[in-house]
């Protein structure tokens, strides 16, 4: 690791963890947010009105660690929203998300920290947004099922427009490092954040979607660090059930409309987000339908 302890202490990190009704895993999560080795820290924790214990457990944690602040929604207002509130009430340059239900190993915030200064002093640019791959476990199991690597884990990493025909669906140049993209494992810069707005609160799920697609046709550049910082628990919730995903997914494309038809992409987009839900979710014979159409758009 680097010994640049003096810009290191001048920068504090905010770790930004949104909570909804996670009594069995906000613990977990809120443990492995203390346990970071960078200092300085702050742990905001807002919780979305559970309607579950979580909050009891999140004051109990905050009793014993004081760099610990929680934040309660008197309603349930989506991720994105409480996401926003986490930006505007952090005090930190960098903003560093957990999500309710995973562990961070300890070193996360230093290497994607790392990860950051490197790429901007190599490419002269600020206007960046930072993944880390991430092991996944599946509900019910105990073991790592498998590994997911993120969007510019390696040379290249791709910047600009080109991630936004990514994520859409409609152009992936082999030449990039594609992965996915977790905002459970986003870190960036606050300043960032403010160049690219807020999360749209028109989103329930597919927000890191949004936001990446707004900042690439600003510029940015997508990078990672290859290495599985996080333990991702798969877990059951009302709103990653039955067509919620393919909902925000295909509310997307519609959002972006105008673009994908100047690229002469929208049915093909449309055709994929469908494709995609039904490829996730196990449907192989409607998967293949919607491929077909994608092919034929």
């Amino acid at each position: 690791m680097r010994e640049e302890t003096t810009e290191m202490e001048k920068c504090l990190v905010t770790v930004a963890i949104t909570c909804f009704n996670a009594e069995e895993t906000i613990e977990r999560a809120v443990l492995s947010a203390v346990s970071q080795t960078w200092r300085p820290i702050e742990i905001l924790v807002i919780d979305d009105a559970s309607t579950d214990s979580s909050v009891t457990i999140v004051e109990k944690l905050q009793a014993t660690y004081p760099k610990i602040r929680l934040i309660k929604n008197t309603k349930n207002t989506g991720v994105a929203t409480a996401r926003n509130i986490l930006f505007a009430e952090s005090k930190g340059e960098i903003v560093c998300f957990f999500d309710d239900d995973d562990y961070s190993v300890p070193s996360r915030i230093q290497e994607q920290w790392e990860r950051i200064i490197d790429y901007e002093k190599s490419n002269n640019t600020n206007l960046i947004i930072c993944y880390c791959n991430r092991n996944v476990i599946k509900h019910g199991e105990h073991h790592v099922d498998h590994i997911v690597n993120s969007i510019g884990r390696t040379l290249p990493e791709p910047s600009g427009e080109v991630v936004a025909t990514f994520i859409l669906g409609i152009d992936s140049p082999h030449q990039f490092s594609w992965g996915v993209l977790g905002s459970g494992t986003l870190m960036l810069r606050k300043s960032t954040f403010e160049k690219i707005g807020t999360f749209d609160a028109a989103f329930r799920r597919c927000e890191e979607w949004d936001y990446a697609i707004r900042g690439a046709f600003q510029g940015a550049h997508f990078i990672a660090v290859d290495q599985p910082l996080i333990t991702q628990y798969k877990t059951h919730a009302a709103d990653k059930s039955g067509n919620v995903s393919l909902k925000y997914s295909l509310l997307l494309r519609s959002k972006y409309r105008d673009y994908l038809q100047s690229q002469k992409s929208y049915l093909r987009s449309v055709a994929i987000a469908r494709m995609r839900h039904h490829g996730a979710i196990g449907n192989v014979m409607r998967a293949r339908f919607w491929r077909f159409v994608s092919c034929l758009a």
